[in-house]
């Protein structure tokens, strides 16, 4: 049996580095972004008019899947430490990573037929 191909197109994602903090203006300043370029795969999650809470509790109304290799660790996000996940724009709508799940590799009969990966869900950033 032949291994699954998983990751399908090459994205852009948008990774702020470092926290952000609030200047001598009250004004909130973000870390430095920049763009890191990933092979992945995305799949529909949740779209639709009414809104659902997340396998974690979180609130949203549009949500997207996004499979990337075990090798590229992607960054959620985290209000309590100051960390803004990773982003990316998908069908010209930006959305941010929230929840995280690692998958190890799955076999039949001892033939790995799914590789490792790491599956993110991302959601809408002005529909949360």
């Amino acid at each position: 049996m032949a291994e699954i191909k998983l990751f399908n197109r090459t994205e852009t994602i948008v990774r702020t580095t470092g926290k952000g903090y609030i200047n001598d203006d009250e004004e909130w300043v973000s870390g430095t972004t920049i763009t890191v370029p990933v092979e992945c795969n995305i799949q529909p999650y949740r779209e639709g008019k009414n809104s659902f809470n997340s396998p974690t509790g979180f609130r949203t109304i549009d949500a997207i899947k996004v499979y990337v290799p075990e090798e590229f660790g992607l960054i959620t996000a985290d209000e309590i430490d100051g960390i803004i996940g990773d982003q990316l724009t998908y069908e010209g709508k930006e959305y941010f990573c929230k929840d995280l799940e690692r998958w190890t590799v799955q076999t039949s009969d001892s033939i790995s037929l799914v590789p490792a990966h790491n599956l993110g869900y991302f959601y809408r950033k002005d529909k949360i």
